[in-house]
């Protein structure tokens, strides 16, 4: 098609595309031809554009544009510790590999044993689903999880409004496959939960160690649960952490921001001599 019309060729890559299919056989040549004869190739963040880059793809050519999302539909609540009701820990993503709900449930269960005063909702469906559910009755945990199953967008956002604290505990599945840079991380943020996630793909971008979560190595039960522990143990930072999350969201993942970045692209291709 480029060489019919003339026209400048954007490819734009979101997790897989850049992991786990330049493993399967066919893909390595095709990737290398389109990285010759592409004009530009968008990315998701710094670890996405280093592997594309691994791939043989020239860094000139590459361009980081984020996934956005639509501030003004998701409202922001200062986080404080609930009276009168438990502590709500929220996951909320496809029940696969990747997202390591197994993972997230036995973070969950370690600080369970150690407070009474805490729940778990899960948020989402998949593959993992029948493993989740018994995991939940071999760990006597039927009366502190929620399994929601597969919600809506909207009714999503509403369990980030309800919830106190956010977990999404990402790692590279056993088949190559991995995360770009999770949305709902940026929903959660930006609705003012304190997130709890891991050191992966370019998840250290989206949340910031420290400052809006803080974030374990993958399949790091042990970190997962301390992190947990910590911000149940002080909730008066959940506050500051909330804030500090929405900040960086709006500066950085704000839907019209990156539409405006990508338009740029196209409208610089377009108009080169």
């Amino acid at each position: 098609m480029k060489r019919k019309t003339g026209l400048p060729l954007v490819t734009s890559f979101y997790g897989i595309d850049a992991s786990k299919l330049p493993s399967v056989p066919g893909w390595g040549p095709a990737l290398r031809e389109l990285f010759r004869r592409g004009d530009c190739f968008t990315v998701l963040g710094s670890d996405m554009k280093a592997r594309l880059e691994a791939l043989g793809c020239p860094e000139e050519k590459i361009q980081i544009v984020h996934l956005g999302v639509d501030l003004d539909r998701i409202g922001f609540r200062e986080r404080r510790a609930p009276s009168g009701r438990r502590v709500r820990v929220l996951y909320a993503g496809r029940l696969v590999e990747k997202k390591q709900v197994l993972d997230a449930l036995e973070a969950f269960k370690k600080v369970a044993d150690l407070r009474q005063d805490i729940e778990f909702c899960i948020v989402g469906d998949g593959d993992l689903r029948p493993s989740v559910e018994v995991r939940i009755r071999q760990l006597n945990l039927e009366d502190r999880v929620v399994l929601r199953g597969a919600v809506s967008h909207a009714e999503t956002l509403r369990e980030m409004d309800e919830a106190d604290l956010f977990i999404l505990p990402s790692a590279t599945a056993p088949n190559g496959d991995m995360e770009g840079t999770p949305t709902v991380l940026m929903e959660a943020q930006a609705s003012g939960l304190p997130v709890v996630s891991t050191f992966h793909a370019d998840i250290p971008e989206v949340v910031v160690d420290g400052e809006s979560g803080l974030l374990a190595p993958e399949r790091d039960i042990g970190v997962l649960a301390k992190h947990l522990k910590h911000l149940l143990d002080d909730p008066g930072c959940w506050a500051e952490m909330g804030a500090a999350g929405r900040r960086h969201v709006e500066e950085n993942y704000d839907i019209r921001r990156e539409v405006g970045k990508l338009e740029g692209v196209y409208k610089r291709l377009l108009t080169r001599g």
